[in-house]
C-alpha cells in the first residue's frame, strides 16, 4: 500500500487508510503517536499505549504444567499461580522453575505457589545473544576440562558444573524468545538499534547455539577415553564458532562466506561418520554454518535456511 505526498504551504499531508481510522475510532482533532526508526520506517498508532495491566494465570500441577507454564511466560503473564497437592510436587515446580532467571517465588503456601515473570528491561535482545554465546564458550572449555580429568569425582564434579552452565545459557535463551516476541507485539517497546528482522535472526542464531550446547552435554557423557588431539579438536571447533558469531554480529558477509567454505571442507575431511564423537562434531559445525547463513548478504542461503 503507498500513498503520495501533497504540499499546502509549508507542510506536507500524507492522508490515512479509511480502515484504519475506523479501527481506532478516529475523527477530526483526534492525536495519533508516531515513532521513527532508525532504519527510516514510520509507526503510526492510533492509541498512545497505556500502562499495561497485570496478566494473572492460574494453573494445575498435572502432566501438562511444564508446557502450560511456558506458554504464559512468552506470552509475558506478570503473576502465575500454581496449584499443587503436596510437598513432592512443590519440590518438582522448584527444579523446573530454577532455569528461569526472571522468575520469582513471591508467596508459597501447602497448596499453591504464586510467582513473578518479570521483565528485565537492562537485557536487550542483542545483549543475550552475547551472553548465550559467552556461556557456550564456557562450556567448551568444560568439555575439555571433563576430557584431561583423571579423576572419576572430579570429572562427575566438572560435568555437574556443565550442566549448570547449560541450564544458564538456556534461561537467557528463553529471555531473548519471550523479548522478541514482545518486540512484535508491542510497537512502544521497539529500540532504535535494531530491525524487526535482525531480533528474528538473534533467535534463530541463540537456538543454534542452545543446541550446540546440548550436543556439548551428549560429548561429556561419553564413556570412551579421550585423546590430546580430541581435545585440540575443541579448540578449533570453539574458535571456528566464535569467528562465525563475530561475523554474524558485525554482518560481515566476506567473513562468512569464507567461514562456510571452512566449514564444508572441515566436515568433508572427516571421513568415518560412524565414530560418535566425530558424528556430534559435525553436527556442532552444521549448526554453525546455520549462523553463518544468517549473516547479511547471504541471501540464497538464508531462505534455504527459512525453508527448512
Amino acid at each position: 500500500m503507498e500513498r503520495k505526498i501533497q504540499k499546502i504551504s509549508n507542510s506536507y499531508l500524507v492522508s490515512l487508510p479509511i480502515e484504519w481510522i475506523k479501527t481506532f475510532k478516529l475523527g477530526k482533532g483526534d492525536k495519533i503517536y508516531y515513532d521513527v526508526l532508525s532504519s527510516g520506517t514510520l509507526l503510526l498508532s492510533g492509541q498512545k499505549h497505556a500502562k499495561k495491566h497485570p496478566q494473572k494465570g492460574i494453573l494445575y500441577n498435572e502432566e501438562s504444567f511444564e508446557r502450560d507454564f511456558f506458554r504464559l511466560y512468552l506470552y509475558g503473564y506478570d503473576f502465575i499461580t500454581i496449584r499443587i497437592k503436596n510437598q513432592n510436587q512443590a519440590r518438582k515446580i522448584h527444579n523446573y522453575l530454577e532455569q528461569f532467571i526472571n522468575v520469582e517465588i513471591i508467596e508459597e503456601d501447602q497448596h499453591h505457589i504464586e510467582v513473578n515473570n518479570y521483565d528485565i528491561d537492562t537485557i536487550t535482545p542483542k545483549k543475550c545473544f552475547r551472553r548465550i554465546f559467552f556461556l557456550t564458550g564456557n562450556m567448551y572449555d568444560k568439555l575439555k576440562e571433563i576430557f584431561s580429568a583423571s579423576d572419576a569425582r572430579q570429572k562427575e564434579r566438572l560435568k555437574s558444573e556443565l550442566k549448570e552452565t547449560d541450564k544458564r545459557l538456556s534461561a537467557f535463551y528463553f529471555i531473548l524468545i519471550r523479548d522478541v516476541r514482545k518486540h512484535f507485539s508491542n510497537w512502544n517497546f521497539l529500540k532504535e538499534e535494531e530491525s524487526l528482522t535482525r531480533y528474528m535472526d538473534l533467535r534463530m542464531a541463540a537456538e543454534k547455539l542452545e543446541r550446540i550446547g546440548d550436543l556439548i552435554i551428549f560429548l561429556s557423557e561419553l564413556k570412551k577415553p579421550f585423546a590430546d588431539k580430541q581435545a585440540t579438536l575443541i579448540d578449533e571447533i570453539f574458535a571456528f564458532n566464535k569467528a562465525a558469531v563475530f561475523a554474524f554480529l558485525k554482518n560481515d558477509c566476506a567473513e562468512a562466506d569464507k567461514l562456510y567454505k571452512k566449514a564444508d571442507e572441515w566436515i568433508n575431511d572427516f571421513e568415518v561418520r560412524d565414530d560418535i564423537f566425530q558424528y556430534n562434531v559435525v553436527e556442532i559445525i552444521k549448526y554453525i554454518k546455520d549462523i553463518l547463513n544468517l549473516t547479511g548478504g547471504n541471501v540464497q542461503k538464508t531462505c534455504n535456511l527459512l525453508s527448512l
